[in-house]
């Protein structure tokens, strides 16, 4: 098992760490912090990725949308809920159903644990262990990440729940930074042909 996580995480970090770092910068995020948040403690692993998430999709969605000055406006939306930032994402289809069932159950874990302080001291391990057989296929099946065969990621889970979910995101950030830069070329694209590119704006924008 231990192999296989240091040959997946090998392999992902030659092709998606990049990404994720860029994605940081685009934030205003010190470079490295998707890697710093995994060394803290559980509750502030799991509120800093959750915070880390919430600005990437509001990110992703301004750049769909081509309208920057919209970010302030949907920062102010809620994540989830029938008008939320999820919502938009979803009608847009801009994230995989995959990747929003992982980012309501990783909502479901951060709200949790973030309303009440004696939850400081909350541990994956323990959470994992109390769920029952089918609300930890659910939580392993949203949050976890296949190495090989499937009963890796359960098995993963149980034995490293905060790497779990570390790779997940990790594959999730990539994913989104992509379509989020496809957004930006396709708005450029479409302000070409329309006669409306500001070819000195662009000049001052962070190369692709």
């Amino acid at each position: 098992m231990i192999s296989a996580i240091s040959a997946t995480c090998s392999n992902m970090n030659k092709s998606i760490d990049d990404a994720v770092i860029k994605l940081a910068k685009d934030l205003d995020l010190n470079p490295e912090f998707f890697n710093f948040i995994v060394r803290e403690d559980d509750w502030s692993f799991i509120i800093k990725l959750h915070a880390l998430i919430e600005a990437a999709i509001t990110e992703l969605l301004t750049s769909h949308l081509g309208k920057g000055r919209l970010n302030e406006v949907i920062q102010r939306m809620t994540l989830n809920g029938k008008s939320g930032r999820i919502a938009f994402v979803k009608a847009l289809d801009l994230l995989s159903p995959g990747d929003i069932t992982f980012v309501r159950q990783l909502s479901k874990l951060r709200n949790s644990w973030v309303h009440k302080i004696k939850n400081v001291n909350m541990n994956l391990h323990l959470h994992v262990k109390h769920l029952s057989e089918k609300e930890f296929a659910e939580f392993s099946n949203a949050l976890g990440v296949t190495l090989g065969a499937s009963k890796d990621k359960k098995q993963l889970m149980k034995d490293n729940p905060k790497i779990s979910i570390h790779l997940r995101a990790f594959l999730f950030l990539s994913e989104l930074y992509s379509k989020k830069q496809s957004a930006i070329i396709q708005q450029a694209l479409e302000s070409i042909a329309s006669g409306e590119f500001d070819f000195e704006a662009s000049l001052k924008q962070p190369s692709v």
